[in-house]
């Protein structure tokens, strides 16, 4: 039965002497009517009840008093901050289990064990209550007993409470405060890290300060220990100093060079400073380094200009030229190359009105129309068309772009690159009429071999120069930079050999180099990553292999280029590309080997076609294809006495193709575990 009990007054129920105390509750208790509850008047309460009531509210500790098998509430004054005035004093006198219903699957099974007689404790517990006209967390640390009579049977459950919420808020904000620093430190573009105590211990370093120190492990260990070559030059001793004297150190473009068995020495140049950590009392616990690494700027910007150097005379020996312009297309940038193009003067002001007049006619609307569906569904914009001299001769441009938008997903700006394809188109169409006459002569010369491989050589390399266009444009100066630059001049590498080796396509001297495959294949599938994420296609790298392999590496890096675009071609948006490395000895010889795998949901191939799969001129991209690339790739891996196998299937689900390839180790693969070479390299 519910009872709201009355305001404390001097009109006092029977039996209320036999309860003892000053303040808020006890006057309430000794006011209220417990005849309308099942504990009955104060004058019928045992003696147990009495008692422990008495008990309860002498204590300064928030404390709340469940008594018979109904959980009727008594509580003292220290809990009432606990209740809230939402919820007192109406909480006095009801039972329990209705009156804190809301949160009783949390505090009642506790409650309910101590009436069976086990005693509980639960640390920092959420409560979610009625507080203050609204539902707030509130966070406890609280007990429950069991209360017994004279006979010591269970006549009650004893609950003392006390709230930790301010407690376990601070430290919230506290450990967050915390992992937002250690985030912005791990996040750095300098290094740091966090030396404790008099032999200064490493606490904690960030990624930077790992790449600097070439990979060490250092935490757990003084710096004494993790680099012996600081105390000889000198780093220790300053150290000692700012821990002793509690003042900062800043050193401006410090020599440090690190030495141990599995390096040559390295000499690294820093700017950095040694700041001291003080407790509460002042004194100094710990020291703080934090500095840039200046090693390598003055190179990378050395390296960068000689890159840009050889990219400017790589997209000059493409022919490839770059246009830009602001959206709405109020004005249009082009270099002399464009204009070349489009039959212009270095000098010539050009509008989009320029553009469309020298436009081939009959390619104008088919133009206009692919400039605007890439714009609208931000797609990439590739066409060919025609352009038309005054004395009417035509060049056949082959024209990429894309289009840069801002926050609110508005167009900015329409950019992208020409290149004149006209001989290359020439090149093709008379291959085509070669290569029709060969099959049906059923002969393959090597003079028509060499042509259509050279046409699907430089069109590869060509394609990887202009998406690293793209992306150095929209990159800055960072290793990103640098990788992409890097991955160009490999490009701009295979395309020379390819010219200078035309002649001797079967007797190439590359010399053979120690290579890991998963590296091959994350430079070989770097050019494609963009694309890839533009078409939702997910990327999955699950490399094991540890050993190094003994092989032409620009030569299997064209092999696996091949067979990821093969499968970007065939996998649809939405799908999957894997990439995977084992080491594998062959069950037939019990030779050591490595086996690569390429693995798409696209498509798939039927049985005829996996029939011709390695035949020279055998495509299944139509006009888009040349039929070449996996009968060169097969050439490759016989040079390297390696395998291939094809697993595919169209329907039913799942569908898609598997690549594998197989790869010996030879006599000097073999010992190339990680961080070796063989012998004499």
């Amino acid at each position: 039965m519910n009872v709201e009990p009355s305001a404390p007054s001097r009109s006092l129920a029977p039996g209320a002497e036999r309860i003892f105390g000053a303040g808020e509750m006890p006057d309430r208790i000794r006011a209220c009517d417990w005849s309308l509850t099942p504990l009955g008047p104060i004058a019928s309460w045992p003696n147990a009840l009495v008692i422990a009531v008495n008990a309860v509210l002498a204590n300064q500790h928030p404390i709340f008093l469940f008594w018979g098998q109904d959980l009727i509430q008594l509580y003292n004054d220290a809990a009432v901050p606990n209740i809230g005035p939402d919820l007192h004093p109406a909480a006095l006198g009801q039972p329990a289990r209705a009156f804190w219903a809301d949160v009783w699957p949390i505090v009642g099974p506790p409650a309910e064990a101590a009436l069976r007689g086990q005693s509980g404790w639960n640390q920092d517990q959420l409560v979610p209550i009625l507080r203050h006209g609204r539902v707030e967390d509130a966070w406890f640390t609280y007990s429950h007993s069991p209360v017994r009579d004279e006979q010591g049977t269970i006549c009650g459950v004893l609950v003392t409470a006390l709230e930790t919420t301010p407690r376990v808020l601070a430290e919230r904000a506290l450990r967050y405060e915390r992992e937002r620093l250690l985030a912005v430190f791990q996040q750095a573009p300098a290094f740091f890290a966090l030396l404790k105590g008099p032999q200064h211990v490493f606490d904690m370093v960030n990624p930077q300060f790992t790449r600097l120190t070439e990979g060490r492990n250092v935490l757990g260990r003084s710096i004494r220990e993790a680099f012996p070559e600081a105390v000889e030059q000198g780093f220790v001793d300053l150290l000692d100093r700012v821990y002793q004297t509690g003042s900062p150190f800043v050193g401006r473009d410090v020599r440090f060079t690190l030495r141990d068995e599995a390096h040559a020495p390295d000499e690294r140049r820093v700017d950095f400073v040694y700041q001291p950590l003080r407790e509460p009392d002042g004194s100094v616990s710990g020291i703080l380094v934090f500095g840039v690494d200046l090693t390598g700027r003055r190179e990378a910007e050395t390296m960068l200009r000689e890159q840009r150097e050889r990219f400017d005379f790589a997209t000059d020996a493409a022919q490839i030229g770059y246009w830009f312009c602001d959206l709405p297309f109020d004005k249009l940038i082009w270099d002399a190359r464009v204009k070349e193009h489009f039959w212009l003067p270095p000098d010539a002001e050009v509008s989009i009105q320029t553009f469309y007049d020298i436009l081939h006619p009959e390619d104008r609307e088919r133009v206009h129309l692919a400039i605007e569906d890439s714009i609208r569904n931000r797609t990439r914009y590739e066409v060919e068309y025609r352009t038309v001299s005054p004395e009417g001769e035509q060049k056949l441009i082959h024209a990429i772009g894309r289009t840069a938008y801002d926050a609110e997903g508005r167009p900015l700006r329409f950019d992208g690159v020409t290149q004149d394809i006209t001989a290359l188109r020439q090149a093709q169409d008379a291959r085509s009429r070669a290569e029709e006459a060969l099959m049906r002569s059923e002969k393959l010369a090597l003079v028509g071999r060499l042509a259509a491989t050279i046409s699907h050589e430089i069109n590869n390399p060509l394609e990887a120069i202009t998406n690293l266009l793209y992306l150095v444009q929209e990159s800055a100066v960072t290793e990103t930079v640098r990788d992409y630059t890097r991955t160009a001049q490999q490009e701009l590498a295979r395309v020379s050999h390819i010219v200078t080796h035309t002649l001797r396509f079967n007797r190439q001297t590359n010399t053979a180099t120690v290579e890991r495959l998963s590296d091959i294949l994350d430079s070989a599938v770097a050019i494609y990553e963009a694309r890839l994420r533009h078409s939702e296609i997910q990327l999955t790298r699950d490399y094991a292999d540890a050993a190094r392999l003994l092989c032409f590496g620009a030569e299997l890096r064209q092999v696996f280029a091949n067979l990821i675009a093969n499968s970007f071609d065939a996998t649809k948006r939405g799908g999957r590309l894997i990439l995977r490395t084992r080491e594998q000895t062959n069950w037939k010889t019990g030779e050591p080997g490595l086996r690569v795998t390429v693995a798409d949901t696209g498509t798939g191939m039927d049985a005829a076609t996996l029939r011709h799969l390695y035949e020279p001129f055998f495509t299944t991209k139509g006009d888009n294809g040349t039929g070449l690339g996996l009968w060169v790739s097969r050439e490759i891996l016989t040079k390297h006495h390696a395998s291939i196998r094809v697993k595919s299937r169209k329907a039913p689900a799942p569908k898609g193709t598997v690549f594998s390839v197989w790869l010996p180790l030879g006599p000097g693969s073999r010992q190339c575990v990680e961080g070796e070479l063989p012998s004499g390299d």
